[in-house]
């Protein structure tokens, strides 16, 4: 009885000092948003924890509103933040730790809602002198209202390569060569695609300057 009592003392011990001192609860990361939106941010957080803010990282950092009654923040997405993913952090002091505690941040995909009525790219062609080059494809959305905007960065948006011995891309749209050869990176969002030609040549080989060779002067 006692050892159980003990185990029991001792689990409840780690799982206290392991368990996160602040938590964002709602909304789910990767919750889509779109801007202007005001979005309702819930926190658990520990007593020792004497005051929480919470903090967006759009382009520039600003702090949500709150806590309300009920221990709610309020956040407003800016009207002009591009279309993208942007982290959510709950912070405070915390007299546990005597420090400034950070929660686990979740993500906010900020989207247009209106539907895609073009899709475009300044980047038709991307060439690469040479093999692990990188280069990245930038996407341009015209939305049924008529505004334009860079959706390169879009959870909507996906990129994917014909061959990828050949060229690789990741879903933010960055390419890197990986072997000379020619292939496309097919981009897509909603219905509309676009394909970006890729061609890589081959690693040139280094060129070897000679020596001067030095004259000898007879007198």
């Amino acid at each position: 009885m006692r050892l159980l009592v003990a185990l029991i003392c001792f689990t409840s011990a780690a799982w206290s000092q392991t368990r996160p001192l602040l938590r964002i609860t709602s909304p789910a990361s990767g919750t889509v948003v779109a801007p202007g939106q005001t979005v309702v941010i819930s926190v658990a957080a520990d007593p020792s924890v004497s005051k929480v803010f919470v903090v967006a990282s759009t382009p520039g950092d600003f702090f949500a509103q709150g806590p309300d009654a009920y221990g709610r923040f309020s956040l407003t997405i800016p009207a002009k933040t591009r279309i993208g993913q942007y982290k959510v952090t709950a912070c405070g002091p915390s007299s546990r730790v005597h420090d400034l505690e950070e929660s686990e941040p979740i993500t906010l995909a900020v989207e247009n809602p209106l539907p895609i009525v073009k899709l475009q790219t300044p980047d038709t062609f991307l060439h690469f002198d040479e093999p692990e080059g990188r280069n990245n494809i930038r996407v341009m959305a015209t939305f049924s209202d008529g505004s334009v905007d860079d959706v390169s960065r879009s959870i909507h948006t996906t990129y994917e390569s014909e061959n990828g011995a050949i060229a690789q891309v990741d879903a933010q749209g960055l390419v890197t060569a990986v072997a000379p050869g020619h292939t496309h990176i097919i981009v897509a969002a909603g219905r509309l695609k676009i394909i970006v030609d890729i061609a890589v040549d081959a690693k040139k080989p280094p060129v070897t300057v000679k020596p001067e060779q030095k004259v000898r002067c007879f007198h």
